[in-house]
């Protein structure tokens, strides 16, 4: 029988009763998307095997983007991939020159992943990784042998520093000076604000800035390949804070947007991708969205044939459908039993008490509350807390129905069986 180990169980109750995503235990919750997934699986079989690729997961506010981009980094994860994650915010974005960009790319790199440190923090660990590998086939190296391992990236910019910057961890590796070592991560992070203080603290006249943003991406992709990794995926989410960037500030981050559609899509890059989150209104929206920059909506587009339930899965935009009913319901089943760790005796709620839930969600909420499964699942999670907190009480009561025979069941789901 299933059963979740208690952190795993706990958290994923507390992510979804607070509207977030849970960071472990995600596959127990997905439901649906299927085309979506596989599409995305296509992607990651791509950036492994040398390609490049751009996607947009496009939908409406608590549609499930955030959800299905963390989907993304597990199955990436599971690829062998190098993840980096992050939101956008007023103060991070994709170009600037007052040190937004170099923040957004700080955390970028803070939050490295792979399937050993699905959490983030894994920079350290890549680094040493790569390192290992190195001492393992050069026992006694040179600074020769050092930059021919490297000759893979050598033609990236910026990376005669940051092969520079490497070698001095290596050294400190060597020598155990953890002082030195994390000098040199602190450099790798975009963290050094002024070229002084690198000189100064590990002797290089470079440092990260905000108009290194792309070029240090692609050089963390080709260095993956290099540690033992597929390549390098890059999700960044919440792209609709760009248009609420005043105009010529809103013009350069899509113009960044565009180099980087352009570089994947005609191959001019390898061994990474790109996943953005963003409201479909960010996309959109011919004043202030994507689209109203001529080039980035020629490029995003889907076929004119693509319309209601025809899907383009092929091009750049992942438009996020509403969860059907059905799916909707497998979904409360399944928090149901996992809020229960999967033991029948422990459910605060009969199967009659889901399908109750259902008819009453709809009808509280608005017919189309199925548009905004964050909203449901937040509500659902807070009726289970109540009732495992409370068992005095019924579940019918709460949803204010007289008895559970009398309780609303679920217009055309009362024979469906969930297994």
């Amino acid at each position: 029988m299933l059963k979740l180990k208690d952190k795993e169980r706990t958290q994923i109750i507390n992510a979804l009763k607070t509207g977030v995503v849970p960071v472990i235990g995600l596959r127990h919750v997905q439901v649906g998307r299927i085309q979506e997934v596989t599409e995305i699986v296509k992607d990651l079989d791509h950036i492994a095997a040398g390609g490049a690729t751009v996607r947009f997961v496009a939908g409406e506010f608590g549609s499930g983007k955030s959800f299905f981009l963390t989907l993304t980094k597990l199955m990436a994860h599971e690829k062998k991939l190098l993840v980096m994650n992050a939101d956008i915010t007023t103060e991070r974005i994709l170009c600037s020159s007052d040190g937004k960009t170099r923040s957004l790319l700080t955390e970028l790199i803070k939050n490295i992943s792979h399937k050993s440190k699905t959490e983030g923090g894994g920079l350290k660990n890549v680094i040493e990784t790569w390192i290992s590998n190195f001492i393992a086939t050069n026992p006694t190296p040179n600074e020769n042998d050092f930059y021919r391992a490297l000759e893979a990236i050598s033609h990236l910019p910026l990376c005669q520093t940051f092969a520079s910057v490497l070698f001095k961890y290596l050294s400190a590796f060597r020598e155990g000076n953890l002082v030195d070592m994390e000098k040199c991560l602190k450099w790798f992070r975009a963290e050094y604000e002024t070229k002084t203080e690198a000189k100064n603290e590990i002797g290089v006249n470079r440092i990260i800035e905000d108009g290194d943003f792309y070029d240090v991406l692609k050089i963390f992709a080709g260095f993956s390949k290099l540690a033992g990794f597929s390549g390098l995926l890059v999700a960044i989410d919440e792209l609709a804070v760009l248009i609420r960037q005043k105009a010529p500030q809103r013009s350069k981050n899509y113009e960044t947007l565009l180099s980087i559609i352009n570089d994947c899509l005609q191959g001019h890059v390898e061994h990474i991708g790109f996943v953005f989150g963003a409201t479909t209104e960010a996309i959109e929206n011919k004043e202030r969205g994507l689209f109203s920059y001529g080039a980035l909506e020629t490029r995003l587009s889907s076929s004119k044939f693509a319309s209601g339930s025809i899907k383009d899965l092929t091009g750049p935009i992942l438009q996020l459908t509403p969860l059907s009913k059905e799916e909707l319901y497998v979904l409360l089943m399944r928090l149901r039993d996992i809020h229960s760790n999967f033991e029948e005796t422990k459910r605060v709620l009969p199967d009659e008490g889901v399908k109750g839930f259902f008819s009453h969600v709809f009808s509280y909420m608005g017919a189309e509350a199925h548009l905004n499964p964050r909203e449901v699942i937040r509500e659902y999670m807070g009726l289970l807390t109540i009732l495992e907190n409370n068992p005095e009480k019924k579940w019918f009561e709460l949803l204010n129905v007289k008895d559970s025979q009398n309780a609303p069941l679920a217009g055309g789901l009362v024979k469906l069986q969930v297994n």
